[in-house]
């Protein structure tokens, strides 16, 4: 497999640690829109808000970016139904 041949569906809902060296090189080094979860690192769209919680709109109990499933587990809220403006 190449480069090339990789695509960001292709990583989404996988972990870091199980990527092929090539595909962590797409992941770390190739402009695309994913991110990984500061807590458990699965991969996920960067602009999905259904998918993925960011610090500027939620407490994120010290990290920067959450999957859902983290967010949860950890009972984060969102600024807004903490009555914060952002």
């Amino acid at each position: 497999m190449t480069i090339e041949e990789i695509y960001e569906d292709d990583l989404i809902d996988r972990f870091v640690d199980d990527l092929t060296p090539i595909e962590l090189d797409f992941l770390e080094n190739e402009d695309n829109e994913l991110n990984t979860c500061n807590k458990c690192n699965i991969i996920k769209n960067t602009w999905d808000t259904d998918e993925f919680k960011w610090d500027c709109d939620h407490d994120l109990k010290g990290y920067t970016a959450l999957c859902c499933d983290c967010y949860s587990e950890l009972g984060c809220k969102s600024f807004y139904e903490m009555g914060l403006d952002c």
